[in-house]
Protein backbone atom coordinates (compact mmCIF):
# COMPACT_ATOMS: atom_id res chain seq x y z
CA UNK A 1 0.00 0.00 0.00
CA UNK A 2 2.81 2.40 0.93
CA UNK A 3 4.65 1.58 -2.27
CA UNK A 4 1.54 2.31 -4.35
CA UNK A 5 1.10 5.59 -2.51
CA UNK A 6 4.62 6.62 -3.46
CA UNK A 7 4.05 5.69 -7.10
CA UNK A 8 0.79 7.66 -7.19
CA UNK A 9 2.35 10.69 -5.53
CA UNK A 10 5.30 10.63 -7.90
CA UNK A 11 3.00 10.29 -10.90
CA UNK A 12 0.81 13.20 -9.82
CA UNK A 13 3.86 15.34 -9.17
CA UNK A 14 5.29 14.55 -12.59
CA UNK A 15 1.97 15.51 -14.19
CA UNK A 16 2.01 18.85 -12.38
CA UNK A 17 5.62 19.53 -13.38
CA UNK A 18 5.09 18.45 -16.97
CA UNK A 19 2.03 20.62 -17.39
CA UNK A 20 3.93 23.59 -16.03
CA UNK A 21 7.26 23.10 -17.78
CA UNK A 22 6.61 21.15 -20.94
CA UNK A 23 3.19 22.70 -21.58
CA UNK A 24 1.45 19.46 -22.50
CA UNK A 25 -2.17 19.52 -23.66
CA UNK A 26 -4.76 19.51 -20.91
CA UNK A 27 -7.45 16.82 -20.93
CA UNK A 28 -10.82 17.44 -19.27
CA UNK A 29 -13.25 14.55 -18.70
CA UNK A 30 -16.90 15.32 -17.96
CA UNK A 31 -19.27 12.52 -16.89
CA UNK A 32 -22.86 12.63 -18.12
CA UNK A 33 -24.21 14.08 -14.88
CA UNK A 34 -26.85 16.42 -16.28
CA UNK A 35 -30.39 15.32 -17.07
CA UNK A 36 -31.43 18.73 -18.39
CA UNK A 37 -29.42 21.88 -18.80
CA UNK A 38 -29.83 23.92 -15.61
CA UNK A 39 -32.82 26.24 -15.76
CA UNK A 40 -34.47 24.52 -18.71
CA UNK A 41 -37.53 22.30 -18.79
CA UNK A 42 -37.25 18.70 -19.82
CA UNK A 43 -37.54 15.26 -18.30
CA UNK A 44 -36.96 13.80 -14.86
CA UNK A 45 -34.79 10.98 -16.25
CA UNK A 46 -31.64 10.96 -18.35
CA UNK A 47 -32.38 9.01 -21.53
CA UNK A 48 -35.56 9.06 -23.60
CA UNK A 49 -34.92 6.63 -26.45
CA UNK A 50 -31.90 7.47 -28.58
CA UNK A 51 -29.18 8.64 -28.66
CA UNK A 52 -27.54 7.42 -25.47
CA UNK A 53 -24.91 9.99 -24.49
CA UNK A 54 -22.02 9.22 -22.15
CA UNK A 55 -18.84 10.95 -21.01
CA UNK A 56 -17.32 13.91 -22.83
CA UNK A 57 -13.57 14.49 -23.19
CA UNK A 58 -12.21 17.93 -24.10
CA UNK A 59 -8.56 18.50 -25.06
CA UNK A 60 -7.02 21.98 -24.94
CA UNK A 61 -3.50 22.66 -26.21
CA UNK A 62 -0.75 24.36 -24.23
CA UNK A 63 -1.68 27.76 -25.68
CA UNK A 64 -5.31 27.44 -24.60
CA UNK A 65 -6.77 26.58 -28.01
CA UNK A 66 -9.45 23.92 -28.32
CA UNK A 67 -8.09 20.76 -29.96
CA UNK A 68 -10.98 18.31 -29.79
CA UNK A 69 -14.26 17.33 -28.20
CA UNK A 70 -15.17 13.62 -28.06
CA UNK A 71 -18.49 12.29 -26.75
CA UNK A 72 -19.36 8.67 -26.03
CA UNK A 73 -22.60 7.95 -27.82
CA UNK A 74 -24.77 5.05 -28.94
CA UNK A 75 -27.18 5.46 -31.87
CA UNK A 76 -26.34 9.02 -32.82
CA UNK A 77 -29.14 11.06 -34.38
CA UNK A 78 -28.47 13.88 -36.84
CA UNK A 79 -29.19 16.80 -36.77
CA UNK A 80 -27.22 17.61 -33.63
CA UNK A 81 -25.52 20.62 -32.07
CA UNK A 82 -22.40 21.47 -30.09
CA UNK A 83 -22.49 24.67 -28.02
CA UNK A 84 -19.27 26.37 -26.84
CA UNK A 85 -18.82 29.21 -24.34
CA UNK A 86 -15.18 30.24 -24.28
CA UNK A 87 -15.65 33.14 -21.85
CA UNK A 88 -17.29 31.27 -18.99
CA UNK A 89 -16.13 32.10 -15.49
CA UNK A 90 -17.45 29.92 -12.70
CA UNK A 91 -18.29 31.24 -9.27
CA UNK A 92 -15.55 30.90 -6.65
CA UNK A 93 -17.13 27.71 -5.31
CA UNK A 94 -17.28 26.15 -8.78
CA UNK A 95 -21.06 26.54 -9.20
CA UNK A 96 -22.64 27.85 -12.37
CA UNK A 97 -22.63 31.60 -12.84
CA UNK A 98 -25.36 33.46 -14.68
CA UNK A 99 -23.43 33.61 -17.96
CA UNK A 100 -22.55 29.92 -18.28
CA UNK A 101 -24.63 29.56 -21.47
CA UNK A 102 -23.52 32.75 -23.21
CA UNK A 103 -22.54 30.66 -26.21
CA UNK A 104 -19.79 32.04 -28.45
CA UNK A 105 -19.49 29.19 -30.98
CA UNK A 106 -21.90 26.64 -32.38
CA UNK A 107 -21.45 23.53 -34.55
CA UNK A 108 -24.33 21.75 -36.29
CA UNK A 109 -24.52 18.85 -38.73
CA UNK A 110 -27.63 18.80 -40.88
CA UNK A 111 -27.00 20.19 -44.37
CA UNK A 112 -30.17 20.73 -46.39
CA UNK A 113 -32.69 20.11 -43.62
CA UNK A 114 -35.34 22.60 -42.53
CA UNK A 115 -35.98 22.46 -38.82
CA UNK A 116 -39.57 23.60 -38.20
CA UNK A 117 -39.48 26.69 -40.38
CA UNK A 118 -36.02 27.91 -39.42
CA UNK A 119 -34.88 27.79 -43.03
CA UNK A 120 -32.28 25.63 -44.74
CA UNK A 121 -29.65 24.39 -42.33
CA UNK A 122 -26.02 24.37 -43.41
CA UNK A 123 -23.45 22.20 -41.68
CA UNK A 124 -20.56 24.14 -40.21
CA UNK A 125 -18.85 26.00 -37.41
CA UNK A 126 -20.53 29.30 -36.53
CA UNK A 127 -19.89 32.24 -34.27
CA UNK A 128 -22.93 33.28 -32.25
CA UNK A 129 -24.23 36.82 -32.77
CA UNK A 130 -25.21 38.07 -29.34
CA UNK A 131 -25.62 41.45 -27.70
CA UNK A 132 -27.45 42.98 -24.77
CA UNK A 133 -29.91 44.64 -27.16
CA UNK A 134 -30.47 41.57 -29.32
CA UNK A 135 -29.60 38.31 -27.50
CA UNK A 136 -29.45 35.07 -29.46
CA UNK A 137 -32.48 32.79 -29.48
CA UNK A 138 -32.58 29.05 -28.96
CA UNK A 139 -34.44 26.50 -31.02
CA UNK A 140 -36.48 24.48 -28.51
CA UNK A 141 -37.91 21.00 -28.82
CA UNK A 142 -41.68 21.25 -28.79
CA UNK A 143 -43.15 17.95 -29.92
CA UNK A 144 -44.21 14.68 -28.33
CA UNK A 145 -41.49 12.11 -27.68
CA UNK A 146 -38.71 14.66 -27.20
CA UNK A 147 -37.27 16.55 -24.25
CA UNK A 148 -39.90 19.27 -24.56
CA UNK A 149 -38.77 22.80 -23.74
CA UNK A 150 -35.08 22.00 -23.96
CA UNK A 151 -32.65 23.83 -26.30
CA UNK A 152 -31.61 21.82 -29.36
CA UNK A 153 -30.05 24.56 -31.49
CA UNK A 154 -29.68 28.28 -32.18
CA UNK A 155 -31.76 30.19 -34.73
CA UNK A 156 -30.18 30.94 -38.10
CA UNK A 157 -30.44 34.72 -37.76
CA UNK A 158 -28.21 34.60 -34.67
CA UNK A 159 -25.38 32.73 -36.37
CA UNK A 160 -22.47 33.78 -38.57
CA UNK A 161 -20.66 31.12 -40.61
CA UNK A 162 -16.99 30.64 -39.80
CA UNK A 163 -16.14 27.32 -41.50
CA UNK A 164 -18.72 25.79 -43.84
CA UNK A 165 -18.70 22.00 -43.93
CA UNK A 166 -17.00 21.61 -40.56
CA UNK A 167 -18.51 18.52 -38.99
CA UNK A 168 -17.72 15.75 -36.51
CA UNK A 169 -16.91 12.13 -37.27
CA UNK A 170 -18.83 9.25 -35.74
CA UNK A 171 -17.18 5.85 -35.38
CA UNK A 172 -17.23 3.05 -32.79
CA UNK A 173 -19.78 4.89 -30.63
CA UNK A 174 -17.57 7.99 -30.41
CA UNK A 175 -18.58 11.39 -31.79
CA UNK A 176 -15.45 13.47 -32.36
CA UNK A 177 -15.09 17.15 -33.24
CA UNK A 178 -11.52 17.85 -34.43
CA UNK A 179 -10.81 21.55 -33.89
CA UNK A 180 -7.07 21.09 -34.39
CA UNK A 181 -7.59 21.40 -38.17
CA UNK A 182 -8.66 25.04 -37.80
CA UNK A 183 -6.14 27.72 -38.67
CA UNK A 184 -5.68 31.46 -38.26
CA UNK A 185 -8.64 33.44 -36.95
CA UNK A 186 -10.85 30.35 -36.99
CA UNK A 187 -8.96 28.74 -34.09
CA UNK A 188 -10.99 28.76 -30.89
CA UNK A 189 -9.26 30.06 -27.79
CA UNK A 190 -10.92 28.44 -24.81
CA UNK A 191 -8.43 28.74 -21.94
CA UNK A 192 -9.23 26.72 -18.82
CA UNK A 193 -12.67 28.01 -17.87
CA UNK A 194 -15.41 27.13 -20.34
CA UNK A 195 -18.73 25.43 -20.93
CA UNK A 196 -19.44 22.93 -23.70
CA UNK A 197 -22.88 21.42 -24.29
CA UNK A 198 -24.22 18.83 -26.72
CA UNK A 199 -27.80 18.15 -27.80
CA UNK A 200 -29.38 16.22 -30.68
CA UNK A 201 -32.36 17.75 -32.51
CA UNK A 202 -34.75 15.90 -30.18
CA UNK A 203 -32.70 16.61 -27.03
CA UNK A 204 -33.57 13.06 -25.91
CA UNK A 205 -30.21 12.85 -24.14
CA UNK A 206 -27.89 15.79 -23.58
CA UNK A 207 -24.58 16.44 -21.88
CA UNK A 208 -22.86 19.46 -20.41
CA UNK A 209 -19.23 20.01 -19.43
CA UNK A 210 -18.42 22.91 -17.12
CA UNK A 211 -14.98 23.76 -15.75
CA UNK A 212 -14.40 25.26 -12.32
CA UNK A 213 -11.76 27.87 -11.48
CA UNK A 214 -8.24 26.46 -11.56
CA UNK A 215 -5.86 26.78 -8.57
CA UNK A 216 -3.60 29.81 -8.45
CA UNK A 217 0.11 29.17 -9.24
CA UNK A 218 0.96 29.39 -5.53
CA UNK A 219 -1.65 26.75 -4.77
CA UNK A 220 -0.18 24.47 -7.44
CA UNK A 221 3.28 24.98 -5.95
CA UNK A 222 2.05 23.99 -2.47
CA UNK A 223 0.25 21.01 -3.98
CA UNK A 224 3.43 19.86 -5.70
CA UNK A 225 5.51 20.43 -2.60
CA UNK A 226 3.04 18.41 -0.54
CA UNK A 227 3.29 15.51 -2.97
CA UNK A 228 7.08 15.61 -2.79
CA UNK A 229 6.88 15.48 1.00
CA UNK A 230 4.40 12.61 0.84
CA UNK A 231 6.68 10.64 -1.44
CA UNK A 232 9.68 11.39 0.80
CA UNK A 233 7.87 10.22 3.96
CA UNK A 234 6.83 6.98 2.29
CA UNK A 235 10.36 6.37 1.00
CA UNK A 236 11.82 6.99 4.46
CA UNK A 237 9.45 4.47 6.06
CA UNK A 238 10.32 1.80 3.51
CA UNK A 239 14.07 2.17 4.11
CA UNK A 240 13.58 2.18 7.88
Amino acid sequence: MKHKLIILATFLLSMVLCSGIAGASTIYTFPDNYINWPGHDGLSFDENGTPNVGDMVVIVDDNGYLKSVAIEMEKRRVYDSLFINSDYAANDNGTLSEDWESWKYFVRDATGQDLRGEGTIVTGLYSVIDSADDPYKYIYTDYSGARIGHPSGIENDDLSMMVAGFLPTYSNNLLTYDFSILTGENRIFIGNEFTIGYAPWCANDVTLGVTAPVPEPATMFLFGTGLMGLAGIGRKKIFN
